[in-house]
């Protein structure tokens, strides 16, 4: 066995090694394609499609009519200023996060069958300063506000947890009584909550 043909032989058991080595870094990634919730924005980057057939981003896709493109604090302050006592959804997302993709859908029929709430969506990447002063730390993310109060609630969604952001939904956006408005205000915002109650006998 020649020199040359001993050292190819010896190198081979250390290049399985390394493709099995690869091959463990392969399957890891696969393992984080699936993974449900995108932690530490920025931090990992998945490539995928981000289309569907028509070439339509899928952020896009099923779009509400009343959502609010948000680029800036700028844009955020004015979405609050218009909301008055509406519920605002701010609604954190990244175009390469795999989770937010798969919940998109579910969200948007959610938010689209609400009129009084004002859905604002904030593109992580392109406000990743602000996220960050908000303390959004994974994705997707979601923030909700309410007139006076401020933030009344905040938390990550999945699509296996849907259901935590439909009981936030209904918990925050219910009607309101607020001292001070016209008593007809108050009696179209309270009308159905005066029309259940009862009256005890004395």
């Amino acid at each position: 066995m020649t020199g040359e043909h001993a050292s190819l032989q010896s190198a081979r058991p250390v290049a399985l090694r390394a493709l099995r080595r690869d091959h463990g870094h392969l399957r890891g990634l696969a393992t984080l394609r699936r993974s449900a919730v995108c932690r530490r924005p920025g931090a990992q980057r998945i490539t995928s499609s981000v289309g569907d057939e028509a070439g339509q981003a899928w952020w896009e896709v099923e779009e509400t009519p009343h959502a609010v493109d948000v680029r800036s604090t700028a844009d955020l302050l004015a979405a609050f200023a218009g909301a008055d006592d509406r519920l605002v959804v701010v609604h954190f997302f990244a175009k390469w996060c795999g989770a937010c993709r798969a919940l998109h859908p579910k969200a948007v029929r959610l938010l689209s069958a609400l009129d009084s709430v004002v859905y604002c969506k904030v593109e992580y990447d392109a406000n990743k300063a602000m996220a960050r002063r908000l303390g959004v730390k994974v994705l997707p993310f979601f923030q909700l506000y309410r007139g006076a109060q401020g933030k009344v609630d905040e938390f990550s969604c999945t699509l296996t947890k849907v259901q935590r952001l439909r009981d936030a939904l209904e918990l925050h956006s219910a009607p309101r009584c607020t001292v001070g408005e016209p008593t007809s205000a108050v009696l179209v915002r309270c009308g159905a909550a005066r029309a259940s109650m009862t009256v005890a006998p004395a």
